[in-house]
């Protein structure tokens, strides 16, 4: 009977385990969905302020194509 509750021993040691690797693999799952929403934000960030950035070039070198860009922008959202 010995080898009965051996095999029983390391069958529940090995569902253990199992269970164990299976909780540590959820919780790098959920930290990588994490640091992927993070990276995307800083991403969309990182464009805005580039976007910005060119306005106000175009603001300072060529004022009179930035007016012509903003009523252009500002009839497509009209029509």
């Amino acid at each position: 009977m010995t080898d009965g509750s051996d095999l029983r021993r390391q069958l529940e040691e090995r569902d253990a385990e199992i269970t164990r690797l299976r909780e540590l693999l959820v919780a790098k799952d959920v930290e990588i969905g994490e640091e992927r929403g993070r990276r995307l934000e800083l991403e969309s960030y990182a464009l805005r302020l580039i976007a910005y950035a060119r306005l106000a070039k175009l603001a300072v070198t060529r004022p009179g194509e930035l007016r012509r860009r903003v009523r252009e922008h500002r009839s497509g959202e009209r029509g």
